[in-house]
């Protein structure tokens, strides 16, 4: 018998946590954003709620960029759920 496991978006704090484990920090911030692309976007500020986990100094730059790309993200959905208003 297998057992089935439920597939669960990577979030923001854990992509730091991967990066600061020794993960590629590329890759890490990569999975993030291709999980944020294929969550429901009803669904996708719980990839960012989590406070981000202390970082080393040699990993700051790394969170400055993940921090971000989250904010970048969540502009551009922003943007295309709401419709812009006609001018009349």
């Amino acid at each position: 018998m297998t057992t089935r496991v439920e597939y669960r978006p990577q979030t923001a704090a854990e992509t730091l946590r991967l990066v600061v484990d020794g993960v590629d920090s590329w890759l890490a911030v990569g999975q993030f954003l291709d999980d944020w692309r294929r969550t429901a976007p009803a669904d996708r500020a719980s990839l960012c709620c989590e406070p981000p986990p202390d970082v080393p100094v040699q990993h700051q730059r790394w969170a400055a960029l993940l921090a971000a790309a989250a904010h970048a993200v969540s502009v551009a959905t922003a943007r295309s759920t709401y419709a812009a208003p006609t001018l009349g």
